[in-house]
């Protein structure tokens, strides 16, 4: 009997002109959580895709449980045994839990009439749960549930077809602290009932919770496989990840302070999620704002930026009042949101890099009396952006849906600066990147603050606040909570602010370890 529940074995795949996988080798044992790890295009997608089925492997092998068998299709993997639970999961928002659970496979015999037992799904879903210890009320609509619970319905559904290997790619990207413990409760069931993992992480620290072995990838080669063991060194991990040596996670602060305010906001509102919040950001700083899931951050955001209507209180741009009635507003005003969804609000997956790029200010790359697109300036601007952002593809013309999580978030952030903005939003701007696509987004916001541009960073992840912000300003439950200079306070003190008028449970300590 062999060792290996999974063994991927030399496998090549290359696109076009662009050689994604040389000769990669990837092996997994039965019951345990392995961590696939690697940067922004170091081809751990590809090399998933192909196990699961949505692409086809040029050459090499792939055993399970000691027996080679083909993948040609996703119906294969699943038939095989292989189950995936995307980054985004693609859940029906109006369905319940056990109606996503089953979907497409709602009944062994059906009714006659092609009817079907919503009792019985229900049921068998509920059952699988507590197969599971999974905590969750599959009856409810998936439009009512946490992140933490779409999670475990998209676990679940995998489920459903008796895996003996589950893919988790990126599986706690949104979420917080205490659902990612839940989290990882359940993979250690999971492994004790000798289900194979493959954890697809940028997170470094979640690798020493979760998982009992790695490997590493870059540039489409293998380079080391661990064994955890009691700890794992993160800066080693990260610099075997990168081929150099990463110093700090975050590029220096300004010592530059008490510079003009350029965005006021005062006593501003929508409806109660969001509630008479004030506050200002000055030239050459960042000011964080940090909160729980469900503190308002992301509203924040979007009113700033004209996505969303306030319903009370006054923004002030270089000492003006505006409003902004959308975001078009915005932008010609001179303000600029990177959304936190970069999939769903950041860019056009089906459009090349290129017209993603000028998309927010095609004026720059119009002839004014003609209203005609420059193909020329285009290509120009966009191939400097590329250089400038590090932009990993072979061609502008590449459609940003077939670039890696990392270089869809650098289009993002390159639609951004090509607007000339004096305000800069960054909200949850590194969730699914690589610590190298990190490390050069944090330089970017420091740079831009040293261009006279100002950086809003919205996230809930308090070490990038703490790490990156000159200024903190913390949301609770849609009411400024708690403000301060990040040199004079922190991480544990910011944490209780957050979730100070929450229960017992949540308070403090507990939701950061």
């Amino acid at each position: 009997m062999t060792e290996w529940r999974l063994e991927m074995r030399n496998i090549n795949k290359s696109f076009v002109s662009m050689q994604a996988l040389s000769d990669v080798s990837f092996l997994v044992r039965p019951g345990e959580a392995h961590a696939l790890l690697g940067m922004n295009g170091a081809g751990k997608s590809t090399l998933m895709k192909i196990l699961c089925g949505a692409y086809t492997k040029d050459s090499g092998q792939i055993l399970l449980d000691g027996k080679e068998i083909q993948i040609t299709c996703t119906q294969d993997a699943i038939d095989h045994g292989i189950a995936t639970v995307y980054q985004h999961p693609n859940l029906v928002q109006t369905f319940t839990g056990y109606e996503n659970v089953f979907l497409g496979a709602e009944a062994s015999k059906k009714h006659l009439l092609g009817r079907f037992s919503r009792s019985d799904l229900k049921k068998k879903a509920q059952e699988l749960a507590e197969n599971y210890h999974m905590p969750i009320d599959v009856s409810k609509s998936v439009s009512e549930m946490k992140p933490v619970e779409r999670e475990l319905i998209s676990i679940l559904h995998a489920l459903s077809h008796n895996p003996r290997v589950l893919i988790l790619d990126e599986p706690t990207s949104i979420l917080t602290r205490k659902e990612k413990n839940m989290l990882f409760d359940v993979i250690n069931v999971l492994k004790k009932q000798q289900v194979s993992i493959i954890f697809v992480t940028h997170r470094l620290d979640e690798v020493n919770e979760a998982c009992d072995e790695l490997t590493i990838l870059r540039d489409g080669k293998n380079i080391t496989s661990l064994r955890i063991g009691s700890g794992l060194d993160t800066s080693y991990i990260a610099e075997m990840m990168l081929g150099k040596k990463l110093s700090n996670l975050y590029p220096p602060k300004s010592d530059r302070q008490d510079g003009e305010v350029v965005l006021k906001a005062d006593r501003l509102s929508f409806n109660n999620r969001v509630q008479e919040v004030s506050f200002e950001v000055k030239k050459h700083e960042i000011l964080g704002i940090y909160g729980l899931v469900g503190a308002g951050i992301d509203e924040l955001s979007k009113l700033l930026f004209g996505a969303l209507k306030r319903t009370g209180g006054t923004v002030c741009l270089n000492g003006n009042p505006v409003y902004f009635r959308h975001p078009a507003e915005a932008i010609r005003k001179g303000i600029f949101l990177v959304p936190g969804d970069r999939k769903t609000e950041g860019y056009v997956g089906n459009m090349d890099i290129a017209t993603n790029l000028s998309l927010s200010k095609t004026q720059k790359i119009c002839y004014k009396a003609l209203g005609l697109i420059n193909q020329g300036r285009k290509k120009k601007d966009s191939l400097k952006l590329i250089e400038q952002l590090h932009i990993a593809t072979p061609s502008e013309k590449k459609n940003v849906a077939e670039l890696s999580g990392g270089n869809q978030q650098k289009v993002v952030v390159g639609k951004g600066l090509y607007t000339d903005a004096d305000v800069y939003i960054f909200t949850e701007p590194t969730v699914g990147v690589d610590v190298g696509a990190r490390y050069s987004i944090y330089e970017i916001m420091r740079d831009l603050i040293q261009k006279e541009a100002v950086v809003l960073l919205i996230s809930s992840d308090i070490e990038e606040i703490y790490g990156m912000s000159d200024r903190i300003l913390v949301l609770n439950q849609g009411k400024a909570a708690f403000t301060a200079r990040a040199d004079d306070t922190t991480i544990n003190e910011i944490l209780v602010q957050a979730a100070s008028n929450l229960k017992s449970e949540e308070k403090g300590k507990d939701i950061y370890e």
